[in-house]
């Protein structure tokens, strides 16, 4: 079985996979933002042109971007939906995404709302608040399916692999380096647990954590170079100071063999510990909120350390008013970079805009954030304010690099 490409898709699927675009209504958007999204394809054309030759027709799809442009820049529905189309079936010929499968969590919900109702509804998809975990996510949120989307002739193909349930929310999808089986986290009566999904077996999915008896949550779990896993839990019944310790839990680290055994904590903090990666060299990447000093509003940084929990130091965002913190950190194939979501301190649910993170530049300020990622014609807003990115849209969440130039997210 060929690798698999991995994404946490959180907000996505809101409709069938394999259902056709709907055209577009004209929102009034205006002229200038359309010509920039015309001129921001020609432009990314021109670049997959050269970086993957011989992948797309480019001639045709110039032509037919030629041919459909002028209704597009006058915003007619019919040529927004074809502009959208034409994006989709062109980027979707990627090398990686050829033959490739892609793991997704799917929450089928309406799309409506606008502005504030659009970011609440993230804590309703099981999607926790930038300063919370797990544990803090609605109980009432719906349940996730985890699905495969295949490409066939330029078509995703959709297959469920764990089935939703009610009130059950599913999050952090993580896959092990053979490709043959994840990690994921789903809340069951109540409390988060640790689940494997092993392809090939008859029965794939066993639950790994055993904590659920000491009435404690365990969820953001990875592999660990040695096999073990490591995994955030609220097992210290610690409170989130500014709610004086009701309802919201802290999490901690902590790791496990596979089994869910032999379970050792690794972090001994107030503030929360979260979202484990393990980069190529060994080290786990993890955001601590350190809820200390002047800035603590404006701070949750990146912390590196061992698997087995010592040499714990900042990787980057110390002493760093803007970006308050950066979350869904993943390694750039071939390259010590990382994407990530670059977001707020409240108000944003680890979604907000793209960014390229170079640890090599420096492990604070803005110097080592190579590149930030609007998905609008406007450059970044650089405020040092609690809720910066509460109503810039859109947000990104979950991306995930297919190489140095082209990333999967949720939006």
């Amino acid at each position: 079985m060929k690798p698999l490409v991995m994404i946490l898709l959180m907000a996505g699927a809101l409709c069938p996979v394999d259902a056709a675009p709907k055209p577009p209504a004209s929102r009034g958007e205006e002229p200038s933002l359309r010509q920039w999204q015309v001129d921001t394809f020609r432009q990314s054309l021109d670049h997959f042109e050269k970086r993957y030759p011989e992948t797309v027709d480019v001639a045709a799809v110039r032509a037919a971007l030629d041919e459909l442009t002028p209704g597009m820049l006058k915003g007619k529905p019919e040529s927004l939906a074809r502009f959208s189309e034409l994006k989709r079936s062109t980027f979707l010929q990627h090398p990686k995404l050829s033959g490739a499968e892609i793991l997704a969590v799917e929450i089928p919900v309406d799309g409506s709302g606008k502005g504030e109702a659009r970011v609440k509804r993230y804590s309703e998809l099981g999607q926790m608040e930038t300063h919370l975990s797990l544990s803090s996510v609605d109980q009432q949120a719906p349940g996730g399916a985890i699905v495969q989307l295949k490409f066939v002739d330029g078509h995703l193909v959709r297959e469920t692999l764990v089935e939703a349930r009610t009130h059950q929310p599913v999050n952090g999808i993580e896959l092990h380096w053979q490709g043959d089986r994840f990690l994921f986290s789903r809340r069951e009566h109540g409390h988060w647990r640790v689940f494997e999904y092993a392809f090939g077996q008859q029965k794939p999915v066993r639950q790994v954590s055993k904590m659920e008896a000491q009435e404690v949550d365990a969820y953001d779990a990875a592999y660990l170079p040695d096999g073990s896993i490591i995994f955030g839990s609220d097992a210290p019944t610690l409170g989130v100071p500014c709610w004086h310790g009701v309802p919201n839990k802290v999490a901690n680290l902590y790791s496990m063999d596979p089994k869910g055994e032999k379970v050792r904590q690794l972090c001994y903090d107030q503030g929360h510990n979260a979202q484990p990666y393990v980069l190529q060299d060994g080290r786990v990447i993890f955001n601590r909120w350190d809820y200390t000093g002047m800035n603590r509003v404006f701070n949750q940084f990146v912390m590196h350390m061992r698997p087995d929990g010592t040499n714990q130091a900042n990787f980057y965002g110390g002493n760093t008013w803007w970006p308050n913190g950066t979350f869904g950190h993943r390694e750039l194939p071939g390259s010590n970079k990382l994407i990530c979501v670059v977001a707020g301190y409240h108000g944003t649910h680890r979604s907000g805009y793209l960014g390229i993170l170079d640890p090599e530049v420096g492990d604070r300020g803005e110097a080592p954030l190579k590149e930030v990622i609007t998905g609008t014609p406007q450059p970044a807003q650089r405020v040092v304010a609690d809720r910066w990115m509460k109503n810039v849209f859109p947000k990104f969440t979950d991306p995930y690099p297919l190489d140095e130039d082209y990333y999967l997210a949720s939006v």
